[in-house]
């Protein structure tokens, strides 16, 4: 006669909120076809200490097609964390070729553990689970370079225009003349 097996022991739960993140001083949204380095910002939302994890298969992928997709390769650890913890875990530099709104996801490889995770709209910051158990995504998105590029060209001939407009009404190279004169007299004073 055999001994029925023992059942498996229960998973036990965890509750991760992850979120894409770039270096400061860089924009928020990547630049389409500028190169970037983005990491994930891992936070333990629940009561108990976290013990750690690995994490892989970091996609990104065109959300208007799926035909156009970035996988980054490789297993990336994950550290143990206290209760309400975060910590940045960066995973790559890439340039991306598109633009417009990506899904970023990975997948978490966490043996015994079931992991709910969690994301945060980066505009409104609402907190929302995701739908699936040792996994994660995201929207995010990717700024069109010409938009980017169009924007800080505005930028400069609004400065260009004020800068003709204040030269035309106060006459900026005369007062910079004469602010210079006036220092120039100063320090002979000071100095005689």
């Amino acid at each position: 006669m055999t001994l029925p097996s023992p059942a498996p022991p229960p998973l036990v739960q965890y509750d991760l909120l992850i979120r894409v993140r770039r270096r400061w001083p860089q924009p928020e949204f990547p630049i389409q076809n500028v190169p970037f380095r983005f990491g994930l910002r891992f936070t333990n939302k629940g009561e108990k200490p976290f013990p750690g994890c690995k994490f892989r298969d970091v996609h990104i992928s065109g959300e208007a097609t799926t035909k156009l997709a970035l996988v980054i390769g490789g297993d990336y650890s994950l550290r143990d964390l206290k209760p309400r913890q975060s910590v940045k875990v960066w995973v790559s530099k890439e340039n991306l070729p598109w633009d417009g709104p990506v899904m970023v996801r990975c997948n978490l490889v966490a043996p015994g553990m079931n992991i709910e995770t969690y994301t945060r709209d980066p505009r409104s910051g609402d907190i929302s689970k995701c739908n699936a158990t040792n996994a994660w995504k995201n929207l995010w998105f990717v700024s069109r370079q010409m938009e980017v590029e169009q924007k800080r060209t505005n930028n400069l001939i609004m400065i260009l225009t004020l800068l003709l407009v204040l030269e035309a009404l106060f006459d900026v190279k005369q007062m910079r003349i004469d602010f210079l004169r006036w220092i120039a007299g100063v320090i002979g004073k000071v100095v005689h």
